[in-house]
């Protein structure tokens, strides 16, 4: 089989690629709601959500779930940062 070379107007682009660049982060003060994030607030938020009492398994689920959101956002946050 022989390749089919593409029209003009088809195949791949080249020039900018819209959307944020790899890497760039804005600084917190440009972001809405930005705020820093200590490990130690982390960690204590996390220890808080984790330390309640939880009878059933749906709500320790909820509790490490909400754990995992926990550090979600703080990942996000130092990652903004440039951390």
């Amino acid at each position: 089989m022989s390749e089919i070379a593409p029209k003009p107007g088809q195949g791949q682009r080249s020039g900018p690629v819209p959307g944020p660049k790899p890497g760039s982060a804005p600084s917190p003060a440009a972001m809405p709601g930005a705020r820093e994030v200590t490990p130690e607030a982390v960690r204590e938020q996390v220890a808080a959500a984790l330390s309640a009492p939880a009878p059933t398994s749906q709500e320790r689920v909820a509790q490490f779930e909400r754990a995992h959101e926990i550090l979600y956002e703080a990942l996000g946050s130092s990652r903004r940062e440039g951390k």
